[in-house]
């Protein structure tokens, strides 16, 4: 017995939904917006290395007694990573005069301006900006840079604007509070 097809009655077309016309607007670069916060936090450094020591000193903060940074290592001082942070020498298990501390920091500051100034644009960066290179050094070691391409090459072209974007929009940004709008 064959059976008869009935064929379906045809589905209504639905209206096309209403579009507004769209004017494309101009936008830049997500990289080359700095959030207002960020912008208003932009210290303006003054006083040579003087100032940046101590905004270095505020970053880090100050401890006579060896500790654990976040990483887990020993540290003393303002930020004084002990030899390779793994272990704690019995001769630096103690408490350190503040003298102790300053000629460690100066060594320290020292060291890591000098890593600081083979920064991708360093010679194109302001006092401002030559700052936050040390500051990074200090805080990630000299080859820090490398570890942040977009914001390397931002620093190469002299774009400081497209280089903070950047480094707002990174882990670091997240990890080091108050310290990432600073810089």
């Amino acid at each position: 017995k064959a059976t008869k097809e009935v064929p379906k009655e045809p589905t209504p077309a639905k209206p096309a939904p209403k579009t507004e016309k769209v004017t494309p607007k101009e936008t830049k670069p997500k990289a080359e917006k700095i959030t207002p916060k960020v912008e208003k936090a932009i210290p303006k450094i003054t006083g040579g290395d003087k100032g940046i020591m101590e905004m270095i000193k505020a970053h880090e903060g100050v401890r006579t007694k060896p500790y654990k940074d976040s990483l887990g290592l020993w540290t003393v001082g303002i930020g004084h990573l002990i030899g390779d942070g793994k272990s704690l020498p019995k001769e630096w298990d103690r408490e350190f005069s503040m003298k102790e501390v300053d000629e460690l920091f100066e060594k320290d500051y020292a060291h890591h301006k000098e890593m600081a100034m083979k920064t991708p644009g360093w010679d194109k960066a302001n006092e401002t900006g030559q700052a936050a290179m040390i500051d990074l050094a200090f805080n990630m070691g000299g080859g820090w840079y490398k570890k942040f391409p977009n914001a390397s090459a931002a620093l190469q072209r002299g774009d400081f604007n497209a280089f903070a974007s950047e480094m707002q929009n990174s882990a670091w940004f997240q990890q080091v509070g108050n310290r990432g709008p600073q810089i």
